[in-house]
């Protein structure tokens, strides 16, 4: 079993998948003083453990949260004169909460980094064709219902399945908790299986609204305010 490990966390109310990236917007004193702490320590050692909400709020609260979340590292940031931080990180690996407090300004954990399961060569190759086809055919539809394309570049798409499950789920219009439901599947073919299933769902609700003329969004990636 993986040793345990002491652990800032941030929570917040949308999911980090491993490889993916978010932008945050840091100005609550206690999410500063996490970056100022994190300063004093290696550059290897800077990492923040990003986890989902399950009661209470992001900004000034307390709230409880999920026990799967991905640690991150500062991929970018930017200062800003009045004090405020914004920073871009990046997801690395999959951790379990163990055990939590507030007992600093921030929530701390002692958490367990989780080690991704190999699959066997080949064993999931026709799943993996299977969601790389039904992603492709989401993006078509969505793009046609917005106007113009999706412009994704669909040869970087992994055909590892571990990697090609969080590449996908990250790239997803899905709810929080649906998000939250992927990054906890104990396998990358649990994961594929749930994604396959969500990208099905949602290729026919979006073609049922292009048919009824309801315009959407375009799901461009936003800063996250703390």
């Amino acid at each position: 079993m993986t040793q345990s490990q002491s652990l800032p966390l941030f929570p917040l109310s949308n999911v980090l998948f491993p490889g993916a990236l978010l932008p945050l917007h840091l100005f609550e004193p206690r999410y500063l003083a996490m970056l100022a702490d994190m300063d004093e320590l290696p550059l290897d050692d800077q990492r923040i453990g990003i986890v989902l909400t399950k009661v209470g709020s992001e900004v000034g609260d307390q709230p409880t949260i999920h026990t799967i979340g991905t640690t991150a590292a500062i991929a970018g940031r930017q200062s800003l004169p009045d004090g405020r931080v914004l920073v871009v990180l990046q997801g690395l690996r999959r951790f379990e909460v163990l055990a939590s407090s507030w007992d600093k300004p921030y929530l701390m954990g002692q958490v367990r980094v989780l080690e991704e399961e190999r699959t066997k060569p080949g064993a999931a190759v026709p799943l993996v064709a299977r969601v790389r086809t039904a992603f492709t055919a989401y993006l078509d539809v969505l793009g046609a219902i917005m106007g113009s394309p999706i412009e994704l570049d669909l040869d970087s798409m992994p055909d590892d399945p571990a990697e090609l499950g969080y590449w996908v789920a990250a790239r997803l219009r899905a709810n929080p908790w649906e998000s939250q439901t992927i990054l906890e599947a104990a396998t990358p073919v649990d994961r594929l299986g749930i994604i396959l299933a969500i990208l099905r769902r949602e290729r026919a609700l979006l073609a049922e609204q292009g048919a009824s003329g309801v315009a959407l969004e375009h799901p461009g990636r936003r800063f996250s305010a703390n």
